[in-house]
């Protein structure tokens, strides 16, 4: 008898494409400033389709991009598209939304990655039409709708001139101007186009039922003044550990909200079992060694 039961929905993947320095990085930094402080807290990942370090940090403090950039680049190997692919095909199982940050050149081992997403971004500098056609705007949309993916936005960035524009095209792409230089994350420029874009992916997005973990996400930036009751979680985490539940936490926060998470459950069992999700990995759950214990009970993080 053949098998009916249904296969797990996919949530659908936009790809973020285009040449080198066209300021790909700041726009999802900010995209994903944007989408994690999100009222709806929408579960979303950015998978890097490139081996570069995912580099967050360098959204808040630019200047420490060149010094740290040779320590955080990794390398291409054989096994990277299949990889990458992986991890798409893993986090498209479990989130709401994957956003993949492609390379700035395209190879035929490009192809497998693309495959498995279902949107495109495209955002290119300033370019002649020759270039355009070589390696900008209109070679990265060919590229994507070869490989099957439907147009989303398509960008020009610019740098220390002109006002970010958004506006949307007779098929229904949003097309519009970024500025690659307002990189900090108090800068307004991009604000507009940010939320338009925001916009069209929170409509793309899945659905799924709120998450089995403790979601440490929270719709705004963790500060120390959320240590004490962890975000709001505390008590759900101290009432766990009571019953004896094992504890998965999950969610877009700083490893220092994990780390206190950890802490506090371990302060009040040393034995409690404790996982992290990871929506990279298969069944997206990482066990925590039994071996790892807190330091001394510490009277400021309320353990």
């Amino acid at each position: 008898m053949a098998d009916l039961t249904p296969e797990p929905a996919c949530a659908p993947c936009v790809v973020v494409v285009g040449p080198a320095n066209s300021g790909k990085t700041t726009f999802l930094h900010l995209l994903d400033q944007a989408l994690q402080q999100h009222p709806d807290l929408p579960l979303v990942y950015i998978v890097k389709g490139t081996p570069d370090g995912t580099g967050r940090y360098l959204f808040h403090a630019p200047d420490l991009r060149e010094v740290l950039k040779p320590e955080v680049k990794g390398r291409w190997s054989a096994t990277t598209p299949a990889t990458v692919s992986q991890w798409i095909a893993h986090c498209r199982a479990a989130l709401d939304l994957v956003i993949v940050d492609f390379g700035g050149r395209y190879g035929a081992h490009d192809d497998a990655m693309l495959g498995g997403c279902t949107h495109f971004i495209a955002l290119a500098r300033e370019m002649t039409p020759a270039e355009d056609a070589a390696e900008g705007l209109d070679f990265w949309s060919e590229v994507c709708l070869k490989n099957g993916l439907l147009p989303v936005a398509r960008l020009r960035s610019f740098w220390q001139r002109g006002r970010p524009s958004v506006s949307r095209a007779a098929d229904g792409t949003l097309t519009g101007s970024f500025r690659a230089d307002a990189s900090r994350p108090e800068d307004s420029l991009n604000a507009a186009l940010i939320e338009q874009v925001v916009t069209e992916l929170m409509a793309l997005r899945l659905r799924r039922p709120s998450p089995t973990y403790v979601n440490l996400q929270l719709a705004r930036r963790w500060t120390l003044d959320d240590l004490g009751d962890l975000g709001g979680q505390a008590e759900t985490l101290d009432a766990m550990v009571a019953r004896g539940e094992p504890v998965v936490l999950g969610g877009r926060a700083p490893i220092w909200a994990y780390a206190a998470a950890l802490h506090r459950v371990l302060a009040r069992d040393p034995d409690a079992k404790v996982m992290v999700f990871d929506p990279k990995i298969e069944g997206g759950l990482v066990e925590i060694p039994p071996d790892l214990h807190p330091p001394e009970p510490s009277p400021w993080l309320g353990v």
